[in-house]
């Protein structure tokens, strides 16, 4: 009986540990870092860097299972959000236009801007009043950067 109420004792704060450990694990995902704002930015500009998307991203902007190289967002005093996320692809510049425009399509947006050649490509998407805009340019032979902005 008594060594029964010894692994009670040891066991209770393992488990407190452990569920405060995932509670603050799941309260930091979407959390962002707040940074402090150099002295070029207008009073009341926030700018805030996530370790993955930012909340309420448009996940159909991702291809594959890639991770932000950076991800942030600008707020404004005025009330808009900026929002830029960039992440690295294998792909070449062509591939990716002409991927985005088809699962941008599939899932409803309306390309109104597209242009593509090896060096770059722009694609300007809409989908109810909400523009996204996405340039593509290669950084090496092996690596496509992709860049996604767009305000709220």
């Amino acid at each position: 009986m008594q060594t029964h109420s010894k692994i009670k004792y040891f066991l209770l704060p393992v488990l407190l540990l452990i569920i405060l450990g995932i509670y603050f694990f799941y309260q930091n995902i979407e959390q962002p870092y707040r940074l402090s704002n150099p002295e070029s930015f207008e009073q009341g500009t926030e700018l805030s860097v996530y370790k993955d998307l930012p909340p309420s991203f448009p996940k159909e902007f991702i291809l594959g299972d890639v991770r932000p190289s950076y991800s942030g967002q600008l707020e404004l005093p005025d009330g808009l959000t900026q929002t830029s996320v960039e992440f690295s692809h294998t792909e070449g510049v062509v591939y990716l236009v002409n991927t985005y425009r088809d699962v941008l399509f599939r899932q409803g947006w309306t390309v109104t801007v597209d242009t593509a050649t090896r060096e770059f490509g722009i694609l300007r998407a809409e989908k109810n009043n909400f523009v996204v805009a996405v340039s593509i340019a290669p950084v090496s032979a092996f690596e496509t950067l992709i860049t996604i902005q767009y305000d709220k």
